[in-house]
């Protein structure tokens, strides 16, 4: 990228072919820490920064990060627009954000649906042939339906720099980084109560090159430093936005109604309830049989 925002690493070597990063079969562990063997290569560190970037998550260094995927759920907010939520989550947290392209993913993304009748289901965003069924729904929706909105996008980030006030350089896609983050969100919006509900899902795929003087296939690791940085950050920053959008009152005052139906209803069938029928127990009848007289034998009078 230019401006110095490249970040050091690897000049030069093989370049995986499109689709190299994997399949999209759900969310997997990434691979990474401090200690691992190649994490002294990589041209120096990834940039610094005035500290803004590390407002909400206390560090030693960068491989304190989580490897895991990020996964950012919220239920029963008001009306979001994921996309533009999510860039302005980064660009709050130190990051400019960078769309890459086709020949670096291997994949194309669904930039923005927009929002579409019906409730699509939790993993609308695999392509249907990597997955056996339409998948689950998500849950607190209702029963009358509603709206959903999704986007996935691939991008690159860059770390702000004071003089970008000033001018900032045109960032395109920076291929020597090696990895990027695959972003999807989804928001759903309830039809029978009015509030929203949405997922975030932040991955961060990478692949490893050859370096000849070192005879070994390694990753970018200040590339991978700074996109794991921004992926727990922009995620914090995101949830935080998300929560900061209270569903309306008309909304709070329908999710009520609902609970206390649900209450009334439990109460009511707990008071009518059938007992079931008790068998009667068989009573005891006496009878008194009358049997006739046996003959008595007949006996010779004496002569």
């Amino acid at each position: 990228m230019h401006g110095g925002t490249h970040g050091g690493g690897f000049h030069g070597g093989g370049f995986a072919a499109p689709g190299s990063f994997g399949g999209l079969h759900g969310i997997s562990s990434i691979a990474f820490g401090q200690n691992d063997p190649v994490a002294f290569i990589g041209g120096g560190a990834s940039g610094s920064t005035d500290g803004t970037g590390l407002l909400e998550l206390e560090q030693v260094g960068d491989g304190s990060f989580p490897t895991e995927d990020v996964v950012v759920q919220n239920r029963r907010h008001g009306k979001i627009d994921p996309f533009d939520l999510f860039i302005f989550a980064m660009d709050v947290v130190g990051f400019r954000v960078v769309k890459v392209c086709f020949d670096i993913t291997g994949q194309q993304p669904v930039v923005d649906t927009g929002w579409i009748d019906g409730i699509l289901p939790v993993t609308a965003w695999i392509p249907p042939e990597d997955r056996p069924d339409n998948g689950p729904l998500p849950g607190d929706i209702g029963d009358r339906g509603g709206k959903s909105r999704m986007f996935r996008y691939f991008c690159q980030v860059v770390e702000k720099e004071w003089w970008f006030a000033l001018y900032e350089p045109k960032h395109e896609p920076d291929r020597v980084a090696c990895c990027y983050l695959d972003v999807v969100a989804m928001a759903w919006w309830s039809a029978q109560f009015g509030d929203y509900q949405s997922e975030l899902m932040i991955r961060l795929p990478k692949r490893s090159t050859w370096h000849p003087e070192a005879g070994a296939y390694m990753h970018n690791i200040p590339a991978v430093n700074r996109h794991r940085r921004a992926q727990w950050l922009g995620a914090r920053k995101f949830n935080e936005l998300v929560r900061r959008h209270e569903p309306s009152a008309e909304s709070k005052n329908a999710r009520l109604s609902h609970q206390q139906a649900q209450a009334e209803g439990s109460v009511a069938l707990e008071q009518h309830v059938i007992a079931p029928p008790v068998k009667p127990k068989p009573e005891t009848v006496k009878v008194k049989i009358y049997l006739p007289a046996r003959p008595r034998p007949r006996v010779n009078a004496p002569s």
